[in-house]
């Protein structure tokens, strides 16, 4: 329970020091060190999540709890970038991260270094 909290904390903290860097002016000294806050407060959550909790997680969930939290998990996920929609709010088809999560499942290369209109055209080019 205290790592829930403690985690819910960081989670926090990153919002608001994402907050902080969108209203900071790009190239600025106080855009410089909110963008070195934030990756020094991700990176110390990944290592604590990926060092401490997840193992935790994994040794008392056993093999069916891991796998009914993986797929609630990609539910949930599902779910949610439903909900955030197109970007900028145009409903001129899929979002990027939709055309992302189909060339994720289409298992095709390099889609993470693409762009909406690339992953587009990859997708289709799979059918």
């Amino acid at each position: 329970m205290v790592h829930a909290h403690h985690s819910v904390e960081e989670h926090k903290e990153a919002e608001v020091l994402l907050d902080a860097l969108v209203r900071a002016k790009p190239g600025s000294a106080e855009f410089r060190t909110t963008l070195e806050q934030l990756v020094a407060s991700v990176s110390h959550h990944i290592e604590e999540e990926e060092s401490t909790i997840l193992p935790a997680l994994a040794k008392s969930a056993g093999k069916k709890g891991l796998q009914e939290l993986g797929q609630a998990f990609k539910q949930r996920r599902a779910e949610e970038l439903k909900a955030l929609g197109p970007p900028g709010g145009s409903h001129d088809g899929p979002s990027k991260a939709e055309l992302y999560e189909r060339a994720q499942r289409a298992d095709i290369p390099g889609r993470s270094h693409m762009g909406k209109e690339e992953l587009a055209d990859a997708l289709r080019h799979t059918k």
